[in-house]
């Protein structure tokens, strides 16, 4: 019988402040500044299951082709149906600080708006009482901004907590012991992405229309309770009520407008995604320290429909480093209503590749 078990208990509360600002030099706009504070404090527990009276581990002895013999720990639960528990008694303290900020802004018509300044800023730590050395994990930081309802700012960073020897190994000395402050920004990273479309330059500029403006259109060519207007002949008029016959001969080809022809409307999108992280690098022997190493790397992707059943889609990846394009994927795909037909192309890289492929759409045919 293999079992395992742990236990954990955690403690958390909330701390509310709030600072009103001095209305002679503030004004009333400020309403008040509201700052939470959320301490969280949890204790969790698991106890060595190597220990030999579990009799979960065990050690065979292994002599290699030198003659060397050397004690190889195994466990023959290793490859059963639910595999065995780790070795390793651990017991964590951790502690997190979660923070928010908000105001409350009073606009012109006297209404209260409630804005956010520090949507959420933590910290988090922990110390296993029950390791012999490195006792202390690293001190991981979030921090999220909220710009607006659709554009979010999130960072994630790490802080180191302990100290190096010359050879660029960690050594059980916490960084406030040998004199280096608290901790030393491990990593951190951050990502923005950006998404054009047909819609973009219509709520920029405001020179799209909307499916109901559409609607609206296309009844004005019939007068009350679905009857002609005045001065249409339902024998030679090509544009009757409920459409038209030129909307019903070809209506499966794509969309139409209200004279019976097709709209020319080209789907399209195009989105970037920056990304940038700062992290260790190379080491320094003299300062004892890893330097800084900055990466940053650009992708984008698009597609376009110039057609119902034509598409035309790619993405791309720009390495800053070797300032070229590191990777590019094109693809054309035909819908042939029954099959459809895909062409692949990687034009450079380690993986330039083409691929032709038709096929029966169905699921239940597609062998």
């Amino acid at each position: 019988n293999v079992y395992n078990w742990n236990m954990s208990i955690g403690l958390s509360t909330k701390l509310y402040g709030f600072w009103i600002p001095n209305r002679k030099l503030f004004g009333n706009r400020i309403d008040r500044i509201r700052h939470v504070i959320t301490p969280t404090v949890s204790f969790s527990y698991a106890p060595d299951f190597g220990a030999s009276h579990y009799g979960y581990w065990d050690t065979y002895q292994k002599t290699d082709a030198d003659g060397n013999v050397s004690l190889v720990s195994y466990s023959p639960y290793q490859n059963a149906l639910y595999g065995v528990p780790g070795k390793g008694k651990s017991g964590n303290i951790s502690f997190t600080l979660g923070n928010n900020l908000e105001m409350k802004w009073r606009d012109k018509n006297d209404s209260i708006k409630k804005i956010s300044l520090i949507d959420k800023l933590s910290l988090a730590m922990s110390y296993n009482m029950a390791a012999d050395s490195f006792k202390w994990s690293d001190m991981s930081v979030g921090l999220r901004l909220k710009f607006s309802k659709s554009y979010t700012l999130n960072l994630n960073a790490m802080f180191d907590t302990y100290t190096y020897d010359e050879k660029g190994r960690k050594v059980n000395v916490p960084r406030w012991e040998a004199g280096k402050g608290f901790g030393r920004l491990r990593s951190t990273g951050t990502n923005f992405s950006y998404t054009l479309n047909n819609d973009t330059f219509s709520k920029l500029f405001g020179g799209g229309k909307t499916d109901e403006t559409n609607k609206e259109g296309s009844q004005q060519g019939t007068g009350e309770e679905g009857e002609l207007a005045d001065g249409m002949n339902p024998e030679t008029d090509a544009q009757p009520a409920e459409g038209g016959r030129l909307r019903e001969k070809k209506k499966e080809l794509g969309e139409f407008d209200a004279d019976g022809y097709q709209a020319n409307k080209v789907p399209w999108s195009l989105a970037f995604s920056y990304g940038m992280n700062l992290g260790y690098g190379d080491f320094n022997p003299n300062t004892l320290e890893y330097k800084y190493k900055l990466t940053h790397n650009l992708s984008f992707n698009g597609n376009i429909q110039p057609t119902k059943n034509w598409r035309f889609n790619f993405n791309a990846t720009y390495d800053f480093d070797t300032k070229k394009i590191a990777y590019m994927n094109c693809s054309v795909t035909r819908d042939l209503h029954c099959w459809q037909m895909s062409f692949a192309w990687i034009p450079f890289g380690h993986y330039q590749s083409w691929s032709f492929n038709i096929g029966v759409k169905a699921a239940s045919l597609a062998d």
